[in-house]
């Protein structure tokens, strides 16, 4: 995946997944992996990533990514075990999805094992960190990442993006956002998702919104925890600074 990307920078291009696990330190150079910790995939404007082909490839009419699943794993050494074992040497940031226009899509893939644990950006965003990118993000699953400080699941600042019909599930925060942090007018939209059991240790289980104004419709949070907090926690969203979010036709 990593050499299509490098292919796909020069110009527009759609790109199709079959069904496996990738790792973002692999690429032709580094078939085995070069284990640092920074590898991610980077989104690009005009390049749309669809997952869930089958084996081999395949039509338009093949993809089926419930039934094949493409999976980006930031578990770099393939040793996770649960309740985020062994994932000191994880990747920080699965993908990335910062300085984006809305013609990058992302698109049917499982995204897990990020670990945003080192300082500054790298405490954010342990699936997908995203600074100032407007990307599409659809029929995606944000599962067992980790950050240190903000969005285990999900970081936004300054962003525009789109994420539709995604879930997030069992990502964890030490501080805040354990599904989703959405950060510093930012105004994403999030339509169709599902929020499982994240976790935040000071606020936001679910997302955390600071100086952010999304609009969210259509979601649902379920079973979501800001285990401790300072103050008021969010058990599903805690709203910290933030005009609003608008929330339409959800259930928690």
């Amino acid at each position: 995946l990593q050499d299509a990307l490098a292919e796909a920078v020069t110009e527009p291009d759609e790109i199709r997944v079959a069904q496996d696990t990738y790792r973002p330190d692999r690429d032709s150079a580094h078939p085995t992996g070069s284990k640092q910790r920074t590898a991610t995939f980077q989104l690009l404007d005009d390049v749309e990533i669809y997952g869930g082909f089958p084996s081999g490839g395949g039509l338009w009419g093949d993809r089926d990514p419930n039934r094949y699943l493409t999976i980006l794993t930031g578990d770099l050494n393939g040793d996770d075990g649960p309740d985020f074992a062994n994932n000191a040497d994880n990747s920080y940031h699965v993908v990335t999805a910062s300085s984006t226009s809305a013609t990058a899509v992302l698109d049917g893939f499982t995204i897990t094992a990020g670990n945003a644990d080192a300082a500054g950006a790298d405490s954010y965003g342990g699936g997908i960190y995203n600074n100032s990118g407007d990307a599409v993000i659809t029929n995606c699953t944000v599962i067992s990442n980790r950050a240190s400080l903000f969005g285990g699941g999900m970081y936004n600042c300054y962003s525009l993006a789109v994420i539709t019909n995604c879930t997030f599930k069992g990502n964890s925060s030490e501080s805040e956002g354990g599904g989703m942090y959405n950060d510093e007018w930012g105004d994403v939209l999030i339509s169709k998702c599902t929020f499982i059991e994240n976790s935040a240790y000071d606020g936001g289980g679910g997302i955390y919104h600071y100086w952010a104004n999304s609009i969210i419709s259509n979601c649902t949070f379920v079973g979501n925890i800001a285990q401790f907090g300072f103050g008021p926690s969010g058990g599903a969203i805690l709203n910290k600074a933030s005009s609003y979010p608008i929330l339409t036709n959800c259930l928690f």
